[in-house]
């Protein structure tokens, strides 16, 4: 999967079933250096893919990429990884066969952001099964919380 970002909505956890994989992650601070690509943006795995090709640099092709700052590392089966929101970063499958498992949660806090709003985008924001009933409690919580004000 090439480098992306996810948007601002959601934390990520991914958890190696089987093989093995090489994650890559880099510094929000440093997106201004990926090379985003925006015709890609808007995917069904993320918000931002950038081109930075940051396992073999080449200098003359994308001479930002010596400025950004990042991790990499392998993660193994039964091997665990969380990604705070809107981490750049990147998987390469190591082995021939690999299965991972990779669950999206809405970051604390979250809630206030739609405490504010009216909830007409909140079936937009994840795929989890829940969220029209979430958003009807909140609507109603909204509704009572402003006649008891008014």
């Amino acid at each position: 999967i090439p480098l992306h970002q996810h948007g601002p909505f959601n934390d990520n956890l991914l958890w190696m079933l089987h093989g093995s994989k090489k994650i890559v992650t880099v510094s929000p601070s440093s997106t201004e250096w990926l090379y985003e690509r925006p015709e890609f943006g808007g995917s069904e795995y993320a918000d931002r893919v950038f081109s930075a090709d940051l396992l073999e640099p080449d200098a003359g092709v994308q001479p930002d990429v010596r400025h950004v700052r990042g991790m990499e590392g392998i993660l193994s089966a039964g091997e665990l990884i969380y990604l705070p929101v809107n981490v750049p970063h990147a998987i390469q499958t190591q082995d021939e066969t690999s299965v991972m498992l990779a669950w999206q949660m809405p970051v604390p806090g979250i809630a206030r952001l739609f405490w504010m709003k009216t909830c007409s985008f909140l079936e937009e924001l994840s795929d989890f099964p829940p969220w029209a009933e979430k958003c009807a409690i909140l609507k109603k919580l909204m509704s009572e919380n402003q006649e008891a004000s008014d």
